[in-house]
């Protein structure tokens, strides 16, 4: 996905020392990251509950995983990883997520999505 920056009326797209391709790819390797970051790109612009965030997860997990677990490993886990890699913005705080716009990013968690769905 190709993000305009502001004058474009797009998603700003970061670039603060670009991680590498091994990094994303680190990222990428758990699936709820994965729903995570498709959740917010389909979302847009919009800033997330962490609530919506946790009821998408939690969807898709094995009926023997509660929404609290998913929350908890979400607040504790996902998110500062994410967050660290300055891939999104987490406010703890308002419980709000927001991602940033990573170009190379978005064309690797494609390119996994369209093997899965193989």
């Amino acid at each position: 996905m190709t993000s305009a920056g502001p004058e474009g009326g797009g998603r700003e797209v970061h670039d603060p020392a670009e991680p590498s391709f091994g990094r994303w790819l680190e990222l990428l390797a758990n699936s709820d990251r994965r729903l995570v970051l498709s959740t917010l790109l389909e979302n847009g612009d919009d800033r997330l509950p962490v609530g919506v965030l946790t009821d998408v997860i939690a969807r898709e997990r094995p009926e023997d995983v509660t929404p609290q677990s998913v929350l908890i490993d979400l607040h504790h886990v996902h998110l500062p990883k994410l967050q660290r890699a300055d891939v999104i913005e987490y406010d703890a705080d308002e419980s709000l997520v927001t991602y940033r716009g990573h170009e190379d990013l978005e064309r690797c968690l494609a390119a996994i999505e369209d093997l899965a769905a193989d």
